[in-house]
């Protein structure tokens, strides 16, 4: 693996990690709705479906976690 496919790499596991992060806060703001409007249901729905997505996202992400850590030894 040459360094621009591991640069390539490390930057795809950057962004994913920031999708998650921004995921993560629009979740929380959505809860914050939930509180102003405790009766909606497409709130709790919404809040559902992206903490499932979500979830997923974040185990792909912990499995990637090992690649990353592949790269980062090969630098070595």
């Amino acid at each position: 693996m040459n360094n621009n496919d591991k640069l390539s790499i490390l930057n795809q596991l950057e962004y994913i990690e920031k999708d998650i992060n921004a995921r993560n806060e629009m979740i929380e703001k959505f809860k914050d709705l939930l509180v102003k409007y405790p009766k909606s249901r497409d709130i709790r729905k919404y809040i559902k479906h992206q903490t499932q997505f979500l979830n997923g996202i974040k185990y792909v992400y912990d499995n990637l976690d090992i690649l990353k850590n592949m790269i980062n030894n090969d630098k070595k």
